[in-house]
């Protein structure tokens, strides 16, 4: 009864004060109903304490059926975790349609020099570097070389690298554990999008260093994602 009265409450669209098809309206209407991701707070009882930040979300951004069949596979291969770590501005993409193979299309951000899939660690340092966090305290020239690169950008791109300086976002990953993963040391290329689900999504200042490797942490990864039904 209390969720209908609250429910009751909020107005429809169409009584909201936009003119029907303007800019407004279609815009509000894209937001809700075009997003698919689900984020839900993880409590300070059950955060991953490798991942060293309090910033951490339970996270879901593929449809029913894509989950559905990722499941299908991990009852029949198993499943195991990596990072994925991607620049602040690729994450509205990620957050709406999950992680998409984008090799040789032109959503492709970084090379392939591993092949095209889906680029995987399971070593924190190296997603980090993909989402631009800075794990090096002690490169006063790679500091200096980046403070003069800055002073070459106009304005709007200094602000916008400045917004991405200050946050850095990692997703750990579960991932079916299928012969068609390429695994090059810690560097894992996933051809195949269904493989892979985002599970977790961490947030970082700009100069904190996560975690470690996913293998030290697999056993809490599995309880957490047990715990809140995934």
């Amino acid at each position: 009864n209390k969720l209908q009265q609250i429910m009751d409450e909020i107005p429809s669209i169409r009584d909201l004060q936009f003119k029907q098809n303007s800019k407004a309206h279609l815009t509000l209407q894209w937001i809700v109903t075009s997003n698919r991701s689900h984020l839900v707070k993880i409590p300070n009882a059950d955060q991953i304490v490798q991942m060293r930040t309090t910033h951490q979300f339970l996270m879901l951004s593929q449809d029913p059926e894509r989950e559905a069949r990722f499941l299908q596979l991990k009852e029949e291969s198993g499943s195991v975790f990596a990072f994925h770590g991607s620049r602040l501005e690729n994450w509205h993409s990620i957050l709406r349609n999950g992680l998409i193979n984008a090799s040789g299309s032109k959503y492709q951000l970084n090379g392939a020099a591993y092949g095209n899939g889906i680029y995987l660690s399971t070593d924190t340092s190296v997603s980090a570097g993909y989402s631009g966090l800075n794990c090096d305290y002690s490169s006063s020239a790679s500091s200096s070389a980046s403070s003069k690169k800055r002073q070459n950008k106009n304005k709007q791109d200094a602000e916008d690298e400045q917004l991405s300086e200050q946050i850095k976002l990692i997703a750990i990953c579960e991932v079916i554990d299928s012969k068609t993963i390429k695994k090059t040391g810690n560097i894992w290329v996933v051809p195949e999008p269904e493989h892979v689900c985002t599970r977790f999504l961490m947030i970082y200042p700009s100069d904190s260093i996560p975690g470690r490797n996913t293998t030290q942490m697999t056993e809490d990864l599995h309880q957490t994602l047990a715990k809140y039904q995934f």
